[in-house]
């Protein structure tokens, strides 16, 4: 329940506020850094914002969904990317790359 994103699906906001919306933990012990950790999470909303879906696949597994982050960042193909400006869709990328210290700062 609750409110959702125009053309979001239930699983899509499920996801927001599960694993997709929070910093890649897991496959690289680090310890936690608040602002590397806001940027990503802020970048899944914007995504959610502007294209109406999620940066990443939501129906595989965790490893898999761990590994698409890692290995190739957000799929910014198909779907409501298309009407999405060549700068949104930019910061979207910076702020989701996995390695935190990459990121953007908030500053």
């Amino acid at each position: 329940g609750g409110p959702r994103a125009v053309g979001a699906s239930e699983a899509e906001c499920a996801a927001v506020g599960a694993e997709m919306g929070s910093r890649p933990v897991g496959a690289v012990p680090s310890p936690y850094a608040g602002e590397p950790a806001d940027v990503w999470s802020a970048a899944v909303c914007l995504s959610a914002l502007v294209a109406a879906r999620l940066p990443f696949d939501q129906d595989i597994s965790m490893g898999a969904l761990y590994a698409q982050m890692r290995d190739r960042g957000p799929d910014m193909t198909s779907g409501g990317w298309e009407g999405v400006s060549a700068s949104a869709k930019d910061l979207i990328r910076r702020a989701l790359v996995f390695k935190a210290e990459e990121r953007p700062g908030l500053g």
